[in-house]
């Protein structure tokens, strides 16, 4: 998505103008980007559970918060974190209040860490699949992701 606004904006740039306006523009497009990049699902069967990961960038100057998630392949969608417990057990724990991404940084959602959990599958998701999620914040319209679905050593 990132790179489809940076497509444009060099088309844009091409199609002629004054340079400075284009500079401009450059600015303003660079500085105003909020959106999803770098989707992916594992694969797990029907009745299962799986994650989505994904890299959540906020280049805007305000803080934007993740409130949930949903996606008709699974019968419920958490955000949720891995942490280390007692006796290095991992546990997976819901965020509670929404996932805070700060103005100008980028919150990855990866193994090991945030993720969006999908519980009770509705399906298979196979690797080469595609889930489709979206992904709600705090007073913004929602933004709909396209998860290609990879095998758990991809």
């Amino acid at each position: 998505m990132r790179s489809l606004a940076l497509l444009s904006l060099l088309a844009l740039t091409a199609c002629g103008g004054d340079s400075a306006d284009a500079t401009d523009d450059a600015t303003v497009v660079s500085a105003n980007y909020f959106g999803l990049d770098n989707a992916y699902a594992r694969a797990a069967p029907a009745g299962g559970a799986s994650a989505v990961y994904l890299d959540v960038v906020n280049d805007t100057s305000s803080d934007v918060t993740l409130v949930s998630a949903s996606t008709d392949a699974a019968g419920r969608v958490e955000i949720h974190r891995t942490e280390a417990g007692q006796d290095d057990l991992t546990t997976m724990t819901p965020v509670e209040g929404g996932l805070a991404v700060p103005a100008g940084e980028t919150v990855t959602l990866a193994p090991g860490g945030l993720h969006v959990m999908l519980l009770d599958l509705q399906r298979d998701l196979a690797e080469g699949d595609t889930v489709t999620v979206e992904l709600q914040f705090e007073g913004r319209s929602p933004l709909t992701v396209q998860a290609p679905v990879r095998g758990l050593d991809g």
